[in-house]
């Protein structure tokens, strides 16, 4: 693997970890100990995107993400 694609997987992981960290914030149970804890169902995660469209984008005026989650082939 190049040095470019590994630095840039490093970052990916980054952002994944914070992404999920924030939203055990957000969405679990603070502890008692400070740690905050928030359980998923399993899934498959190549499942899931074949199944689903997922998009985000940053709200300017708000400064928070919105994340769209939408079945892939679904009746409007």
């Amino acid at each position: 693997m190049q040095r470019n694609s590994i630095e840039a997987l490093g970052q990916l992981s980054v952002v994944l970890d914070a992404w999920m960290g924030r939203m055990a914030q957000e969405y679990g149970d603070h502890e008692k100990d400070g740690r905050w804890v928030l359980a998923v169902d399993s899934f498959s995660p190549s499942e899931f995107m074949e199944r689903y469209d997922v998009s985000a984008v940053k709200d300017e005026d708000t400064g928070k993400y919105i994340v769209t989650v939408e079945e892939r082939n679904a009746e409007n």
